[in-house]
C-alpha cells in the first residue's frame, strides 16, 4: 500500500511495520526524532512520510499494490478552528463509514485530548469542565486603570480554573496561565489585569480597535 497524494509513503517488505492485526493501528511521521520526543510511548511508528500535510487542507490518498483505490479524500482546515494550530487533531468519527463520506465535515471531529493521540483510539467524549464566560473586557486605559479580562462563572458550583490560559492570539492559547488554586464561586467573577498577563515573554495587552480574547 501506498500514500500518493498529499503525503508520500510506500509500505515495503522491510518496513518497520508490515501487517497489521483487527483493531491495530499504525503511525506514520514526519520526523521520528521530534515525534518520539513529544511521544516518547507511542512505539508503532510505520516509518517516515516525505512531502507535508497541507495546513490548509487537502487530498490524501492511499492505493494499493496495483494502484487500486482504497481511500481518497479531502480534509479542509476551516471545518473546526480548534485543530488549525491549536494543538488538536482531526479524527474519524467512525472508520467503518461509507468512503464516499469522508470528505464531509461531520465525518471528523477534534481530538478529545491536546496533542492528539497517535497509536492509539482517541476518547469519543472529552474531559468535561465548568462553563466559565468572559463576561467583560476592559481596553484603552490610562494609569490607574489597566487592561483587565473578567471571568464569570454561570454555573451553580465553583469552577476550578487552575492552570487554564488567557490569551489574545487563538494560534498561541498559552500566553498567559491562570495560577494554580484560582476558583471562581457559583455566580461569581474574577479579573486579570496588565498586571498579570502583561508579564513576562508571552505578554500582551488588549487593543482598543478590537482584537480577540480567548480563554
Amino acid at each position: 500500500m501506498a500514500f500518493t497524494n498529499g503525503i508520500s509513503f510506500t509500505f515495503a517488505t522491510n518496513s518497520a511495520i508490515t501487517n497489521l492485526a483487527a483493531g491495530q493501528s499504525v503511525v506514520l511521521v514526519k520526523n521520528q526524532a521530534a515525534f518520539t520526543n513529544r511521544y516518547p510511548t507511542v512505539t508503532n511508528i510505520g516509518g517516515v512520510y516525505t512531502g507535508s500535510l497541507d495546513n490548509s487542507g487537502e487530498e490524501l490518498t492511499l492505493v494499493g499494490g496495483l494502484q487500486e483505490p482504497i481511500l481518497d479524500f479531502t480534509y479542509d482546515n476551516k471545518w473546526y478552528p480548534i485543530t488549525d494550530g491549536a494543538g488538536f487533531s482531526l479524527v474519524i468519527v467512525n472508520e467503518n463509514a461509507a468512503l464516499n463520506t469522508w470528505g464531509l465535515k461531520s465525518s471528523w471531529r477534534p481530538s478529545g485530548a491536546f496533542g492528539g493521540s497517535p497509536g492509539t483510539n482517541d476518547v469519543a467524549v472529552p474531559p468535561t469542565f465548568p462553563t466559565v464566560l468572559i463576561n467583560e473586557a476592559l481596553t484603552h486605559t490610562d494609569p490607574p486603570q489597566y487592561d483587565t479580562i473578567e471571568l464569570y462563572n454561570p454555573g451553580l458550583a465553583t469552577a476550578d480554573i487552575s492552570g487554564w490560559f488567557l490569551t489574545d492570539n487563538f494560534k498561541k492559547p498559552t500566553k498567559f496561565r491562570i495560577p494554580n488554586g484560582t476558583s471562581i464561586p457559583a455566580g461569581g467573577y474574577r479579573t486579570f489585569s496588565e498586571s498579570d498577563f502583561n508579564v513576562g515573554s508571552n505578554a500582551f495587552n488588549l487593543s482598543s480597535l478590537g482584537e480577540e480574547v480567548y480563554v
